[in-house]
């Protein structure tokens, strides 16, 4: 089996939660060694988070095969990985009191994914993708108007 594209990586973990808690979390046996399977499972988990988010409105390929990952797109998996990290040893977040940056780690990283499908934030190092389908474009309302010029141009708007 190939390696997964993976957006995120083990050290990205660690610089963002600490070695230590890395260790505590991916330790199942308890043998001092982190499961790189369990790390690899986790970020798998959060790059299809991503890419079921940005699929909404941008065209793909994904995973996005780009290398270096963009920053943003790396950004937004690292913040899903803590979520799900924590999830894997729920008595680790209660010993430790860990449960407030465990929630809203998640709650960040879904606002976050929301930011860049609506295009109030962007991805401006995607190469293949520079903007989504949802921004852009020509907006036209063929609707009901109320005040309406004559033909001749000139305003029939009365008192208004």
């Amino acid at each position: 089996m190939a390696d997964p594209v993976l957006y995120a990586t083990q050290q990205d973990l660690e610089w963002n939660l600490s070695p230590s808690t890395v260790q505590a979390l991916f330790d199942d046996n308890r043998e001092g060694q982190v499961s790189s399977e369990a790390i690899i499972g986790v970020l798998v988990r959060a790059r299809d988070w991503v890419d079921s988010f940005l699929a909404r409105v941008y065209l793909g390929p994904f995973p996005v095969i780009q290398t270096p990952v963009p920053g943003s797109i790396k950004n937004c998996t690292v913040e899903f990985a803590i979520a799900f990290a924590f999830e894997r040893h729920p008595e680790y977040v209660h010993t430790y009191g860990e449960a407030y940056r465990s929630i809203t780690r998640f709650k960040r990283a879904c606002e976050m994914a929301e930011r860049l499908c609506n295009g109030m934030q962007e991805i401006p190092d995607w190469i293949l993708q520079p903007k989504p389908r949802n921004i852009g474009g020509i907006i036209t309302y063929s609707g009901p108007r109320t005040i309406v010029d004559n033909p001749d141009g000139s305003r029939n708007g009365g008192d208004f």
